[in-house]
């Protein structure tokens, strides 16, 4: 979990998926901790660092629906992670510094991998490599694609 303060923005990375009203009540939970520094913006980073599945409200919870019915942690899942953004955000006002807590057990060794492994990775038998090498009066051209997306959906 980690909360960055870039002027009057709040970024709260999460490690899970958020779902919009669980993100919304994080965001208000960022702004209501960090409204005395400046910030009136805040972002949910949603899936940062690690992944613990879905974070979702209690209503949500209590439905039981695939992203309630996907919250591992229980009912109160968001309530905790609000308690400890808010630590975080004291700790942004106070100038202080946050304990790291207790470090995880590391199951490296006790995990399966099922990513396929590459067997052969080179030229086919029988073919040449082709490669490319521009001329020094020949310009290579990047374009980057920018997409902005604005809507609202209703409640």
């Amino acid at each position: 979990m980690q909360v960055l303060k870039i002027g009057n923005l709040a970024i709260a990375g999460v490690p899970a998926e958020v779902t919009t009203m669980a993100g919304r009540r994080i965001k208000k939970t960022l702004i209501a901790s960090l409204g005395s520094a400046g910030v009136n913006y805040s972002v949910v980073a949603a899936l940062a660092n690690t992944y613990t599945s879905y974070l979702a409200t209690r209503e949500e919870y209590a439905m039981q629906w695939y992203e309630g019915a996907c919250t591992p942690f229980g009912p109160n899942e968001l309530a905790a992670f609000q308690q400890e953004y808010t630590r975080l955000c004291n700790a942004i006002t106070d100038g202080t510094d946050v304990d790291a807590g207790p470090t995880p057990e590391d199951v490296t060794g006790q995990t399966v991998d099922f990513t396929a492994k590459v067997v052969f990775d080179d030229v086919p038998l029988g073919k040449v490599s082709e490669t490319f090498t521009p001329s020094p009066n020949q310009a290579i051209r990047a374009a980057i694609l920018s997409v902005r997306c604005s809507g609202r959906t209703s409640q």
